[in-house]
């Protein structure tokens, strides 16, 4: 399992979420990854956490009955959904990967893998960690008007 996790286009979240659109997306992501990696850790761990940033707060409950849970892994890739510069910057800086929607080749190469490389360049990463994943629809067959319908 890699959960991807995106602040969605404004006109996705106001229509979905009765939301007058998303200020300040990359700052919601970089603390949203973090709260979310807190919360793994904690649950994994049970040592106390606490964060409180612009957006978020989390802090562990002072009283988990149910002790820490084995995990199948350290912790699960985590996936910022971006398709402009900033957030893939923000990928390449804090994420596992990248998960894009509809790129062509042209895209991937000119915009999307150099944004991920300044953002892994800004904390000495190798921009070869990102994984680069898209959602892409595609229909094989032979006779071209069957594969369009």
């Amino acid at each position: 399992m890699l959960l991807g996790v995106g602040t969605g286009g404004p006109q996705w979240v106001e229509y979905f979420e009765g939301n007058d659109g998303i200020d300040r997306p990359v700052p919601r992501m970089r603390e949203y990854t973090h709260v979310t990696r807190d919360t793994w850790r904690h649950l994994a761990t049970i040592e106390p956490v606490s964060f409180e940033g612009e957006f978020y707060r989390f802090a562990n409950p002072p009283l988990n009955p149910w002790g820490g849970r084995a995990l199948a892994r350290p912790r699960i890739p985590l996936y910022t959904a971006a398709l402009r510069p900033l957030c893939l910057r923000l990928a390449g800086e804090i994420a596992d990967g990248v998960l894009a929607y509809f790129i062509s080749p042209g895209y991937l190469s000119e915009v999307i893998e150099p944004d991920v490389a300044k953002g892994a360049a800004r904390v000495d990463r190798d921009p070869g960690e990102v994984d680069i994943a898209s959602l892409t629809l595609c229909s094989v067959c032979e006779d071209r008007q069957e594969a369009m319908r």
